[in-house]
């Protein structure tokens, strides 16, 4: 009877350790806390949005805005909304995959003048041209001269009367508003028997490849393009360019081998009117019950600073959804008064990218 006692009381006490085990090992339960929400203020009004409270919500999505994509997330509570958009970026290296936060997310300058204007000035021989033509991502614009005042990677054509009667054009892509990782110009010249030769001039930046395309046929992949054709004498030439630095750029020209005086440039130099760039920065807009706000940044280094980050998941079309929380002080526009106000906020967001 003595040998079953402590057969029994080893075995109580293995299960009185097993479920001390057990219990101590068991995780907490997940917090109902909601994951997104934004506490402050702005214009001395207060913001406290909590999404899954009094039927606020978070979205998230990736929409394309002038040929670039925007980052977005949205935290909705009824009269009170808050939009953060972030550009993308490094977009003359495809290959470049890049982080949309690091320590800080600075807010994109906010910009009244135009970015860029097209006009029969830009080309170096606008005596020798009547009439431009302008046609923007396959848009023909209604004037000769056009102001462009929103970033974006814009397709840009130039349909050219000359002052003879002959005809020429040229369609290039232009980054306006966003950083160049290089600066790339196509050039050409006659040489001795009406030899065409084009070349490339890009200070400082290695090209590893460049393959020419005439009237859009692949004619060369020589580092310098030279052309005898006869009977060939006004055509469309195209540099498409791989840097060194994982870079690719397209250029197109109008070639005239008899009468330079009806060529067409490479009109590189409208990237170069405006120094302001959107890579990676943010846009912010606050609508508080039917007063918008929208982020108009005093200084350069205003900016979301980012205490925590990480991959949350992704949203129900299957873009990747990167959680943010910082800090946010920075100064606004109030559209209806255009009276510059300060904020300050708390942010916990999902943005899609």
């Amino acid at each position: 009877m003595r040998s079953l006692a402590n057969i029994l009381l080893v075995f109580v006490i293995s299960l009185i350790v097993f479920s001390c085990t057990k219990e101590d090992i068991t995780p907490d339960p997940p917090s109902n806390d909601p994951v997104f929400g934004a506490q402050g203020t702005i214009d001395g009004n207060e913001i406290s949005l909590e999404a899954g409270e009094d039927n606020a919500y978070m979205y998230t999505d990736v929409v394309t805005v002038n040929g670039v994509d925007q980052f977005r997330g949205a935290l909705i509570e009824g009269d009170i909304e808050m939009n953060v958009n972030i550009s993308d970026g490094m977009l003359d290296i495809p290959e470049l995959s890049t982080d949309i936060v690091g320590t800080g997310i600075q807010i994109a300058p906010y910009n009244n003048n135009p970015l860029a204007t097209l006009s029969k000035s830009l080309f170096p021989n606008e005596e020798f041209i009547d009439e431009v033509t302008w046609t923007i991502d396959g848009v023909t614009q209604p004037y000769s001269e056009i102001n462009i005042s929103e970033p974006g990677r814009y397709e840009i054509c130039a349909d050219v009367i000359f002052s003879n009667g002959s005809t020429g054009s040229t369609c290039n892509t232009y980054l306006i508003g966003y950083q160049k990782n290089t600066n790339a110009v196509v050039k050409y010249l006659v040489g001795q028997n009406d030899q065409i030769i084009s070349f490339v001039e890009s200070p400082n930046n290695e090209i590893n490849e460049i393959k020419w395309y005439r009237n859009d046929v692949l004619v060369s992949d020589a580092m310098t393009y030279k052309d005898s054709t006869s009977g060939l004498n006004t055509y469309s030439l195209k540099a498409r360019i791989t840097f060194a630095n994982g870079s690719f750029r397209e250029r197109e020209i109008w070639v005239n081998r008899n009468q330079t005086d009806y060529r067409l440039s490479d009109l590189s130099s409208i990237e170069l009117q405006s120094n302001l760039t959107w890579d990676h920065k943010a846009s912010i807009e606050i609508n508080y019950f039917g007063e918008k706000y929208i982020s108009f940044p005093g200084s350069q280094n205003q900016e979301i600073i980012v205490t925590n980050s990480f991959e949350y998941g992704t949203n129900d079309d299957g873009e990747k959804v990167t959680y943010i929380e910082g800090q946010l002080n920075s100064t606004f526009l109030k559209v209806s008064t255009q009276d510059t106000v300060n904020a300050s906020l708390d942010i916990r967001f999902g943005i899609a990218h």
